[in-house]
């Protein structure tokens, strides 16, 4: 098995990747002074740059659903905490990033329709129980989400999402 490095500095590699896997080297916020949401998204952006940049064919659907189920797990942990926002936002980066992903690679559906059901059910509940839902924020991510093909194609409805959102505001 080859070992691939992905940006190699003088110190450390951005990435390595082997056996399938990608290993990242400490990704954080350059922005100390933004919040936790900011900083996650910077963070999540730049291990996007990442994946986008070692994304092949040798996407392994099972194991990445395995993995996404645990970032979902989390998320769950968020939300029974109280913090709905940031369980909501990472519901919405897990399914904009698996379709954008299955769109990028053109092989059609990657990811089980049970799991983009799971996260987009979970992300809409998220939506419904956040009494303090950033309003704006949220059309910008079914704005989003609106240019995926699976919601052109009827697998994901945001009809009714959408009807709350602007309804509340």
């Amino acid at each position: 098995m080859s070992i691939d490095r992905i940006d190699p500095g003088a110190r450390f590699s951005s990435a390595v990747v082997h056996g399938g896997l990608v290993f990242l080297a400490g990704h954080v916020s350059h922005n100390g002074d933004a919040g936790v949401r900011e900083q996650t998204r910077e963070i999540l952006e730049s291990i996007d740059h990442i994946v986008e940049e070692v994304a092949d064919d040798s996407v392994d659907p099972d194991r990445a659903e395995d993995k996404l189920r645990r970032a979902q797990s989390w998320a769950d942990r968020l939300a029974q905490s109280g913090r709905l926002a940031e369980a909501r936002s990472i519901y919405f980066y897990l399914l904009d990033n698996i379709l954008g992903l299955e769109e990028r690679l053109g092989k059609g559906p990657l990811f089980s329709q049970d799991l983009k059901e799971d996260l987009f059910e979970e992300y809409c509940q998220f939506i419904h129980e956040d009494r303090q839902l950033e309003r704006d924020l949220v059309q910008q991510e079914l704005e989003r989400l609106e240019s995926h093909g699976a919601v052109s194609r009827g697998e994901l409805d945001l009809s009714e999402v959408k009807q709350e959102v602007q309804g509340a505001s």
